[in-house]
Formats: C-alpha cells, structure tokens, sequence
C-alpha cells in the first residue's frame, strides 16, 4: 500500500497544507496484463476534458473498492496550460496532473491504456483520432452526447486496421 506524505509540524507547530496530501508512486514497470484482457484490476485512465466530479466518483469509487491506486493517472485539458487538480483520496487530498498535450501525458504515464473521453459532440472526432495515434491506448470510452453514428462509425475500420498491424 502506497504510503502518505508524512505530517511535518512548521517552525510553530501548526500543520502546513500540505500535510495531508496523499502522493502514489509511479510504479516501477508498466503492468503487463493477458493479451486478451481489456480491463483489469490495475487498469489505469486519463480523462481527457475538465471534468472534475466525474473524476473524483471514480477515485471515491477507487477507495471504496480499496484500490492500492487511483485508476485516474491524470486530466487532459488541451484548453488549459499545464497544472495539478486537487482530488480527495478518502479522507486525504491527492494532486492530479493536468496536461494540455495527449503526447506529453502518454509519455509520463506508461501505465495507462485506457480514456474516457468527455470531449464535446463537435471535438469527440477530432479527440478520438488522435488519441487512436498513440499504439498505448488499448481502449477509449466516448461520453458525449449528441454524436452521430455516422461518426462513430468512422473509428472502426481505424480501429481494426491498428489492431491487425499492432508490433
């Protein structure tokens, strides 16, 4: 189990706000489950829009369910510059990294494999195929509403020629 950042008193003896952030080390290999599996237990995401209670039920749910670490790696913005987002882990805080660029927060997470894609109707497209470019993301939920199926549609045949020519 990962351990928290430890309680450090000021010169005064009163805590400082830092004090009770929790902090997850990277893991030291990307996990390498079975082939054939989609989702498992250190399935790990990024979110790609600022959605922040969508974000925070899945790490709730996480604790609830006593996962060792947040299924969310971090927040993909590209509207925003580079931060972090402060979460809840339980009863503690968690600082979530926030990106603007897909390529920067693929290259800082080799564990991910999978998003949920909260882009809009008129940018899920977009979003979509260039996160479809980056051979690591195994899986990418779409939830948008008012997206055509014309459109969705179009991933498919993308999709399964990745899959057939995947090294």
């Amino acid at each position: 189990m990962p351990s928290a950042a430890p309680l450090a008193s000021t010169a005064n003896g009163n805590l400082s706000a830092n004090d009770n952030i929790r902090r997850f080390a990277a893991p030291s290999r990307p996990f390498t489950p079975l082939e054939h599996n989609l989702f498992h237990n250190k399935t790990r995401c990024f979110v790609y829009g600022m959605q922040p209670r969508a974000v925070q039920g899945m790490l709730d749910f996480d604790f609830i369910c006593k996962r060792s670490t947040p299924s969310v790696a971090g927040i993909i913005y590209t509207f925003g510059g580079q931060f972090v987002s402060k979460m809840y882990w339980g009863t503690s805080e968690t600082l979530l990294p926030v990106y603007q660029e897909v390529e920067k927060a693929i290259s800082k997470h080799p564990d991910v494999d999978t998003v949920v894609n909260f882009a809009s109707s008129r940018s899920v497209y977009s979003s979509t195929m260039e996160l479809m470019q980056f051979p690591q993301i195994k899986s990418i939920a779409i939830i948008a509403e008012g997206v055509p199926e014309r459109v969705i549609l179009y991933f498919s045949p993308y999709a399964w020629y990745r899959q057939s020519h995947a090294g």
